[in-house]
């Protein structure tokens, strides 16, 4: 495997932790009303 090979590798896993987090965090009730937090909610309607 090259270096080149790793930090590609690396990279992606890390951005994806980020990506994640920064999704998790949004949903964080810090005290105020924030529209974000319902993005996860589902509602079945017809």
């Amino acid at each position: 495997m090259a270096i080149v090979d790793v930090q590609g590798n690396l990279k992606a896993k890390v951005d994806k932790s980020i990506h994640v987090l920064k999704e998790e965090l949004v949903t964080v009730r810090a005290g105020r009303a924030n529209a974000a937090m319902l993005d996860k909610v589902s509602v079945e309607y017809y």
